[in-house]
């Protein structure tokens, strides 16, 4: 056996295991993963079924609604009307990075129209439907469907970026103060909520995605928020990082 195939069924047998630690880990049939690596960019890890079929992932959209919006890396300021939002009392006066950490649906609405379709593309994603609405933009409803796969990698890519600094702000502010602080770890995170993708129906699927320089990981979970589900993704993410 030459040393090159030695490594590469070192890396191949590496991967499986992996997986097999998490699957015993988390045998919860609701729970979907894919693990990439953050370098190779390569699937480490993955119990998804059907993960290149596009599904709704809610409010994961948002970082690449706001780079498709953006002039250069730079994003505005507005002021959140609790009216669009999710949060009774509104989020007040807000930039990109508090936006993304608390995931301001008024902040996307507004930024929505600015919007070009084309450059999601240098992320692999796939633009919403023709003539879609600011609602469609930021994740709600069925009609703006993205692959898992496509989803995870689009991520990966974002962490090396250079006008996505502010929304890796706002993910890492996220793990610590907003909507994916259950998440139990600082890193860069992100929560969704979409309508359920399952046959047996329930009311949404929660995701969450988090990059670290090791590995990005997707989480999605049958009938849960995006909120709930970020605890379990930090759980497997303390398995993939820290063995525990």
């Amino acid at each position: 056996m030459t040393p090159a195939l030695a490594f590469l069924l070192l890396g191949t047998l590496f991967d499986q295991s992996i997986e097999k630690v998490m699957n015993q880990q988390f045998p919860d049939p609701a729970l979907s993963y894919v693990v990439l690596d953050s370098v190779a960019g390569k699937v480490i890890a993955q119990r998804w079924k059907n993960a290149d079929r596009p599904v709704p992932v809610g409010s994961l959209v948002k970082p690449f609604l706001a780079l498709a919006a953006s002039r250069a890396g730079q994003f505005p300021e507005y002021t959140c009307n609790p009216k669009q939002c999710w949060l009774p009392r509104g989020h007040g006066s807000i930039g990109i990075t508090q936006a993304i950490a608390h995931s301001c649906n008024s902040y996307f609405l507004q930024i929505a129209s600015k919007a070009d379709p084309d450059f999601l593309s240098r992320f692999g994603l796939t633009s919403p439907p023709r003539n879609a609405s600011a609602q469609t933009w930021i994740g709600l409803g069925r009609e703006w469907k993205l692959s898992p796969l496509a989803v995870v990698e689009a991520y990966r890519m974002l962490a090396a970026n250079p006008q996505a600094e502010p929304i890796r702000a706002g993910m890492l502010r996220s793990s610590q103060t907003g909507t994916g602080k259950a998440f139990g770890r600082k890193t860069m995170v992100k929560t969704g909520t979409a309508p359920c993708s399952h046959v047996a129906e329930l009311p949404g699927d929660g995701y969450v995605v988090a990059i670290t320089p090791k590995v990005t990981l997707l989480v999605q979970m049958h009938g849960a928020p995006g909120a709930v589900v970020a605890a379990t993704g930090g759980k497997m993410l303390r398995v993939l990082l820290d063995g525990k």
